[in-house]
């Protein structure tokens, strides 16, 4: 959309329906809104972020005004007996996540009752909440996610005299509400970058006088994620992670409803070809055995650092080697795509489990597992096909350069996006890919489903990839949500390269894809 239009949500008037054994209609469909940032409901501010002690935080332009957060990422819908409850996630650094109590009229439009926050103060807070997951067990569990650790390396290593990580202070600051100027004032205080990076789970009950409770588990390593996946087994859990240099992993727990104690595995590729945007063979290595939330959280409580778990040393780009190898027995973690965008680490004596919980990338590298994705998103799964399908919106950087198990072909983005052939740009813009899933709901191999990709051949790109078609081009493609009884997986992008971010459905009998709606400008779809 062009000019006004593109602030608002625009949707298809009606949708074809057909269903195996009810036939086709065509219902009209719309949509309303349900909150915005900033709604009041009772005395509760939506959106409003909280600090450790549950005190609103205020802005830190205008201390009369709250700050209050305009990112929602995540809204479950939870049932539970006769009531519907809902939890939406805020995506900022002090994150924050507001539960709501449902009213639903006779024609199925829901409105908000009352919301407030829930109380994260025991797992001192949640880092950028992104994606999200409902999961049918009882009591009613929805899983959550926060992506883009902070680094400690950087918090453990940082000598005084050096500029502060401006997104660890913030949270200092604003959650614990502690102000240090300098590393070592920063190390001292409340805030600990090993706190943030795991699934969290919140549980609802029926009667909603019972406040939700929210659990952070450790036992699932520290990866920051994108989203958790829970298979049908109720034990198997699939954690996709977005940035540069990320990992795909597997966790397994040793009970089914229970995501507090299992193993964690981390997803070596084989490229078995680089057409397209490549297919894959899939196994798991196993990172370091079962764990437990509790055992993780006593290292946490014990103040526990980088530089208990690793030895570090530089990488010498004059020799492409660690300093001290090959006797120092360093490995070579790759994190960007320049000389000497490496890293130098060997695991301390006795710290295989910490370190493969609380550094779970770099413990991953250290065991030989593929971090080179770019993006890894959305992820879900279909009964019917047995296949989980899963959306990179951006094959680049590690996935496009003639290093590690991942080698897609590189390609340069010229200003203007004039020069770029057509598999450039289908790269650019992402992929769906599918998944491949044996009887125990293990992932052996990934393929892109092919129907999917920048534009169309024979297109050809006189115009400048901001403007490509939005009828017939999916770019970057985010969220992925199955709709098993119709057969149509749901699409949303989260795209710079269309004025708004599009949702499509692709069918699987017809092999077609159709955009259904768009979001406002700015906003990321579905």
């Amino acid at each position: 959309s062009r000019g006004e239009q593109r602030h608002h949500p625009r949707v298809a008037s009606a949708v074809k329906i057909t269903h195996p054994t009810d036939g086709e209609w065509k219902p009209s469909i719309g949509y309303h809104v349900l909150a915005r940032s900033g709604d009041m409901f009772g005395d509760q501010i939506f959106g409003a972020i909280k600090a450790k002690d549950k005190t609103t935080v205020m802005m830190t332009s205008n201390a009369e005004f709250p700050e209050v957060s305009a990112y929602p990422d995540f809204t479950s819908i939870i049932k539970t007996g006769n009531t519907i409850q809902s939890i939406t996630q805020f995506e900022e650094k002090v994150g924050v996540a507001y539960h709501s109590i449902l009213n639903q009229d006779a024609q199925g439009k829901l409105t908000i009752a009352s919301t407030k926050p829930i109380d994260m103060s025991s797992h001192n807070g949640i880092w950028n909440p992104c994606a999200g997951s409902g999961e049918c067990r009882s009591p009613m569990v929805a899983n959550n996610d926060t992506e883009y650790e902070p680094d400690g390396k950087t918090y453990a290593i940082s000598a005084d005299g050096s500029s502060l990580n401006s997104d660890m202070l913030e949270v200092a600051t604003k959650y614990f509400k502690q102000n240090p100027s300098t590393w070592s004032a920063l190390r001292s205080s409340q805030f600990d970058p090993y706190y943030y990076g795991y699934p969290w789970e919140v549980t609802v009950y029926e009667d909603t006088g019972k406040d939700p409770v929210s659990v952070k588990h450790y036992s699932m390593g520290r990866i920051g994620m994108e989203l958790a996946y829970v298979m049908p087994d109720k034990k198997t859990v699939y954690i996709t992670s977005d940035g540069s240099y990320k990992m795909f992993s597997k966790y397994v727990a040793t009970a089914a409803g229970d995501l507090s104690k299992g193993t964690l595995f981390c997803a070596k590729f084989t490229q078995t070809s680089s057409a397209g945007v490549g297919e894959f063979n899939i196994d798991w290595v196993e990172m370091a055995g079962e764990a437990t939330d509790s055992e993780i959280k006593q290292a946490l409580d014990a103040n526990t650092m980088f530089t208990d778990l690793f030895a570090y040393t530089t990488y010498n780009t004059t020799t492409s080697m660690c300093e001290g190898n090959p006797a120092g027995g360093y490995t070579e973690l790759r994190y960007g795509s320049g000389d000497g965008d490496v890293e130098c680490l060997k695991i301390k004596d006795g710290q295989d489990k910490l370190a493969s919980r609380l550094e779970s990338r770099r413990y991953a590298a250290i065991k030989g597992c593929t971090l080179e994705f770019e993006k890894w998103e959305g992820i879900t799964y279909s009964p019917s096909r047995n296949k989980i399908y899963t959306a990179i919106s951006k094959i680049g950087g590690g996935m496009s350069d003639a290093l590690g198990d991942v080698r897609l072909g590189f390609f340069k983005l010229m200003k203007g996006f004039s020069e770029l052939k057509i598999s450039s740009a289908s790269k650019a813009c992402g992929a769906v890919y599918e998944l491949s899933v044996d009887s125990s709901y293990s992932v052996n191999a990934m393929k892109v489903l092919t129907v999917l990709g920048c534009a169309p051949s024979p297109v050809t790109f006189a115009l400048s990839l901001s403007n490509l078609d939005p009828i017939s081009a999916i770019a970057s493609p985010d969220n992925v949500a199955m709709i098993e009884d119709y057969g149509q997986l749901l699409i949303g992008e989260d795209t710079s390269l269309h004025n708004n971010d599009m949702v499509w459905v692709y069918d699987f009998a017809t092999q077609t894809m159709k955009r259904v709606a768009q979001v406002p400008y700015g906003d990321v779809a579905l």
